[in-house]
């Protein structure tokens, strides 16, 4: 199927994607197709995570779709547009062999168990699991909302091969109005991968509109701030959905 079947992503971001992930692949790599693909596929995530959701005319496509694109922008891939069917599922051969964990989840009465639907192919189920590694990368992103609309995305460095990242960073935003009453922040934290889509590990949320109560949000909005104001938070599980 040609890419113009498709949506079709404009020039402009394409020669960023592949500035930012294909074109400086080694030139000892760009042999290897199945490692080229995993740069693409981290332009795929790239371009979900930023491009579509900041751009209303940009819609998620799937990995294919992508990098039939991908292949045909770039000068070095481009002769191997038409074999890209058996070079993803080669590609995707190899990423069935890397070693994950998981677990069947079963309720108290042994009658449910717990799967989990695929991302693009909603049709897929299965136990959930996950990469084997024993440290993470983490960073977080924060949303923040006004008036239960998404205005300002920021994010965190990498913390490396820890579980226990410690940040110490400041993150300045511009209230609309000073209007604190309708303010609140998703703090999402992520394991950040080269070769994966960034895993999210859990959520919490700073603010009103959180159908919680906030003495910590209360006590920022209220009190004359001189000094931070600390607070420990528990990490919910993510909902991709909400997103």
């Amino acid at each position: 199927m040609s890419p113009d079947q498709h949506q079709q992503i404009p020039a402009k971001v394409l020669d960023d994607l592949c500035s930012r992930f294909i074109i400086n692949i080694p030139a000892e790599q760009r042999e290897d197709l199945v490692r080229v693909l995993f740069a693409v596929e981290l332009a795929h995530w790239f371009f979900i995570d930023f491009y579509c959701e900041d751009y209303n005319d940009l819609h998620v496509c799937n990995i294919k779709e992508f990098a039939q694109q991908i292949f045909l922008h770039c000068p070095f891939l481009r002769d191997y547009v038409h074999n890209l069917d058996i070079i993803l599922s080669r590609w995707r051969g190899y990423k069935l062999s890397v070693p994950t964990y998981g677990a069947v989840l079963l309720d108290p009465t042994y009658e449910h168990v717990l799967l989990v639907r695929g991302f693009y192919n909603r049709e897929s189920w299965g136990f959930p699991k996950g990469k084997v590694q024993e440290n993470e990368n983490p960073y977080f992103k924060i949303y923040m909302f006004y008036k239960g609309q998404r205005i300002i995305k920021k994010r965190s460095t990498i913390i490396r091969s820890t579980q226990c990242p410690v940040y110490n960073e400041c993150f300045t935003f511009h209230i609309p109005d000073n209007d604190l009453q309708n303010i609140h922040f998703d703090i999402i934290l992520f394991d950040y991968d080269h070769h994966m889509k960034h895993e999210p590990i859990g959520i919490f949320s700073i603010g009103n509109n959180t159908n919680e109560i906030n003495q910590h949000w209360n006590d920022v909005c209220h009190r004359q701030i001189t000094k931070q104001i600390a607070q420990w938070y528990q990490l919910k599980p993510f909902n991709i959905f909400n997103y």
